[in-house]
């Protein structure tokens, strides 16, 4: 039977020699490649912090590298975003959580989906059969990535926007019905 207390493990908190981040490792253990740049660190030859246990090291992980992030110049960074979100380049808020993320993509892909419809109804004043390749390239030209054209088409195939229902040649056709 394991006892409790053979989970407390002393850990040694501890910056990278070559990019300053900080890590931790195992104190019984020979080395530590660092997660972020690789460096390998033999744990006899390095000086750190002892901690009680894993929890307590990626706890003073945080800490150490919220202080050296600080120091750096990095002070839009708060210790939260540590955990919970990301900074976004650019923006005026330093920190967005992954709700906000998922929420700003669905409103950008609603409208990006809406711009694909408006540019298909244009297309229909012209052509009511096109091949599959003429439509992918004037979509391409209105600016849609080709991966946001196949999602749009198959969104437009189930909401009845668009019918495939010919294929010559090995070639289909898209009958546009909006």
């Amino acid at each position: 039977m394991i006892e409790k207390n053979a989970q407390i493990r002393n850990y040694i908190v501890f910056p990278c020699r070559k990019c300053y981040q900080y890590t931790y490792a195992h104190v019984d253990q020979k080395g530590k490649k660092c997660p972020r740049c690789g460096q390998n660190h033999k744990i006899s030859e390095i000086s750190g912090e002892i901690v009680n246990n894993l929890k307590e090291a990626n706890l003073l992980v945080r800490k150490k590298q919220y202080e050296f992030d600080k120091k750096s110049g990095f002070k839009k960074l708060h210790l939260s975003s540590l955990t919970s979100g990301f900074t976004i380049p650019g923006s005026d808020k330093s920190t967005i959580n992954f709700q906000q993320f998922i929420e700003k993509n669905r409103k950008d892909n609603k409208n990006s989906y809406n711009k694909f419809i408006f540019w298909l109804k244009q297309l229909k004043s012209n052509f009511s059969t096109i091949p599959e390749n003429i439509f992918n390239l004037f979509f391409i030209n209105k600016g849609f990535k080709s991966s946001e054209i196949r999602q749009f088409t198959k969104l437009a195939l189930k909401n009845k926007k668009i019918d495939q229902n010919l294929k010559i040649n090995d070639v289909k056709y898209y009958q546009i019905v909006v």
